[in-house]
């Protein structure tokens, strides 16, 4: 009799043992379908800098829609439902930089962000401090702005005339960075090797008939850029292609 109740309490046991864990399923399941599922697949589809605000809003929604004890397990759940990589959001921090207003700039190796604003650095981002006025005893006209641009985004924001030196700094080091990622600077005995091959290709490229004009121009930048040609052979090349 005994041996039979004990049997019956585990049976019990673990029928509801067993409903727990499908209703937690359906939970998660919910979770992920619900504003957490949204954010997350934001941050499935973000890449670079926007990766890593993406997951700062996913964190922030988890943490508006679910208690402290729940943040960790649901935050998992959506980061396994988009089979999420960590390894993303890495990059080493530059530095930051206070603004007057608004959020700070955080300067990556990899990207630069500010709030929901993020870009991704390549070899044409440079940045730079500008400041101007004085300080003088009873007032203060002096401003400061942080410029960062690249090919195909900037950003400029205002700064405390204070921060002036630390956000040199930190502007110093991320042109450091692309710097190094731009190409190698032809040397004269690169040039003097392409000789003839160089004034052939340059040649064929202003009198082909397939590219566009723009794109032909695209493909002279890259030369220029790579110092393979110089200004002037840039820029008359450039105007034959335009008929000027």
């Amino acid at each position: 009799m005994v041996e039979a109740f004990v049997f019956l309490l585990v049976v019990v046991l673990v029928v509801v043992l067993f409903r727990a864990w499908i209703r937690s399923g359906d939970q998660t399941a919910r979770v992920v379908d619900g504003g957490v599922g949204a954010a997350a697949a934001v941050l499935r589809d973000a890449r670079g800098g926007a990766a890593v605000v993406a997951y700062r809003n996913l964190e922030k929604t988890v943490g508006k829609e679910h208690g402290r004890s729940e943040r960790a397990a649901v935050l998992a759940a959506a980061l396994a439902s988009i089979r999420f990589d960590r390894s993303r959001l890495e990059s080493p921090l530059v530095g930051e930089v206070s603004v007057k207003s608004g959020p700070d700039v955080e300067v990556y190796r990899d990207w630069v962000i500010r709030g929901q604003e993020a870009h991704d650095v390549d070899a044409t981002t440079w940045a730079k401090v500008l400041t101007s006025g004085r300080e003088f005893k009873d007032r203060d006209t002096r401003t400061a702005e942080l410029q960062i641009v690249s090919a195909s985004w900037s950003m400029r924001v205002a700064i405390y005339p204070f921060n002036a030196n630390g956000a040199r700094f930190v502007a110093d080091q991320l042109n450091a960075i692309t710097r190094s990622a731009r190409p190698r600077a032809a040397t004269a005995a690169d040039i003097k090797a392409l000789g003839s091959d160089m004034e052939a290709m340059l040649e064929k490229l202003v009198m082909s008939s397939g590219p566009s004009p723009a794109e032909k121009i695209s493909e002279l930048s890259d030369l220029r850029f790579g110092r393979l040609i110089s200004d002037d052979e840039y820029e008359a090349a450039k105007s034959r292609i335009l008929g000027i």
